[in-house]
């Protein structure tokens, strides 16, 4: 299966675990010897495989410990490597978004009882 914008989070996650798993057989590993390469359980290993939250830092170190960690380069690509991102001047990057605030005129705002 080919992950998509259009894909659901369950989808994704299970796709995910599959293609770790199947990287894990190719190498021929069980899940002692991925626990042990990544430095987590044996438990961490099998929730992981079975899908479950086992957080970000140890699907990481799964991930590497499989010889794929190289492959996070492009979940979230260096955004220094975008043209764009060269032509804003460093000074003025953001550093965080607001939204404006949209003033109210008076006259519009009522009580709830008024007609």
């Amino acid at each position: 299966m080919k992950i998509n914008n259009q894909s659901t989070k369950a989808e994704i996650l299970k796709e995910l675990v599959y293609r770790a798993k199947e990287y894990r057989l190719s190498a021929q590993m069980t899940q002692e010897d991925l626990a042990n390469k990544a430095m987590v359980s044996v438990g961490t290993v099998c929730r992981f495989e079975r899908g479950e939250d086992i957080g970000f830092s140890k699907v990481i170190s799964i991930l590497c410990a499989l010889g794929i960690g190289k492959n996070l380069e492009e979940m979230i690509p260096d955004p220094e490597d975008r043209p764009t991102y060269h032509l804003a001047d460093s000074q003025s990057r953001k550093k965080r978004v607001r939204h404006q605030k949209k003033e109210r005129n008076q006259s519009e705002w009522k009580w709830g009882d008024e007609q």
